[in-house]
């Protein structure tokens, strides 16, 4: 595999912001027996094209995003601050920027990994608060397509996952200036992978193309060690890492059933099915927030969007129907921003845009209650 000559710092440090995006505002109204008003914003025009878009939050809750424009076939990133968008091509490479994913560091640097299919490359990009992305080169090999690339930040520096064509899992590190390539889990193959850093470590859940589910660490001997987490899963999976470690994880197995489930690492799992949907499921999300409380989010096939809250001190979700404010078309992504707002993101299959809504979770609680 390649090794990729990087300067030590590879992040841009500069102090002007991204160029101010255009971006729509308006509200619109939940209706729950009365109206309940949710501001949204209309990021961008849909381009069929468009792969997985993804969610973060910087120290003061402002929402961040990532998304291949289908459109300029780049990648794109976008940062709000009060009610103003900034955006940056992350790479201005022809083509690039599918299947990517973003990790905000303890440090507030911006670490991005996507696809370069033309080129046959795992890309790496990193942003530390200025208007421009340093990109470089993980992996590349000729007539070799890539999957599923991850990247996360820890004290040992920062580390990027992904899949060869075959299903090996593949770990790169930067270290001495440079990405350092090898495999490293090839037991079994993998179709899909998340990326988490948590407080005892980096831990990895992935599918296999049979449909199990695994949660992976590598213990001290180095050896990855993996556990089965559901069987029969669908590509639609979200995990998440609370602040005690715990895994929070949402799966279906018939296409139809939301399952619900938290695991500690060492203890007994424990599954719970949430949500049935009267149409295949086709995207979910999942966070946690204050007393690592999950809130969830849920669409199906047929465009219906329903946010999944708990109760801080409970297991239970109470379903809401959110379709009114937009109409969810496959993925989404979900944030916690600054307690109670709850932060979207999502393609609008009626408009053809990607949106970003922002709900406050105590005005919604009451509508829970008189279910």
């Amino acid at each position: 595999m390649q090794k990729s000559g990087i300067a030590a710092v590879v992040c841009i440090t500069m102090l002007a912001a991204g160029l101010t995006a255009a971006v729509k505002e308006n509200y619109r109204y939940l209706k729950l027996g009365t109206f309940v008003r949710v501001k949204v914003y209309a990021l961008a025009p849909f381009e069929p094209s468009w792969s997985r878009s993804e969610l973060a939050i910087d120290d003061n809750g402002n929402p961040m995003l990532a998304f291949f424009d289908g459109a300029r076939k780049r990648p794109v990133f976008m940062q709000k601050r009060g009610d103003m968008f900034s955006s940056i091509t992350m790479d201005e490479s022809p083509s690039t920027g599918e299947n990517l994913h973003v990790f905000r560091d303890t440090h507030g640097f911006i670490h991005t990994v996507y696809y370069d299919e033309p080129r046959n490359a795992v890309k790496y990009a990193c942003n530390a608060g200025g208007p421009t992305f340093s990109a470089h080169t993980v992996d590349r090999v000729s007539g070799m397509r890539y999957a599923s690339p991850q990247v996360a930040a820890d004290k040992d520096g920062v580390h990027v996952y992904y899949l060869d064509g075959k299903g090996v899992l593949y770990h790169a590190v930067y270290t001495n200036n440079m990405f350092m390539s090898k495999p490293v889990y090839r037991e079994k193959p993998l179709s899909a992978i998340r990326l988490f850093a948590t407080a005892a470590g980096l831990r990895i859940i992935t599918r296999s193309p049979q449909g199990k589910l695994f949660y992976m660490f590598r213990n001290d001997k180095k050896k990855y060690i993996t556990i089965t987490l559901a069987s029969n899963a669908t590509d639609t999976f979200a995990a998440h890492f609370d602040s005690r470690g715990r895994m929070h994880l949402l799966s279906t197995s018939d296409k139809r059933t939301l399952s619900y489930t938290t695991f500690d690492g060492s203890g007994t799992l424990r599954v719970t099915n949430i949500f049935s949907a009267d149409t295949d499921i086709s995207g979910a999300a999942l966070m946690t927030e204050r007393l690592d409380t999950p809130q969830a989010a849920v669409s199906t096939v047929s465009g219906k969007t329903s946010l999944l809250i708990s109760e801080p001190g409970t297991t239970g979700f109470k379903p809401l129907d959110v379709s009114s404010i937009g109409r969810a078309a496959g993925d989404i992504s979900l944030v916690i921003s600054y307690y109670p707002y709850i932060s979207m993101l999502f393609v609008d299959r009626d408009f053809a845009e990607l949106r970003l809504a922002s709900f406050n979770l105590e005005s919604l609680r009451p509508f829970l209650q008189q279910r």
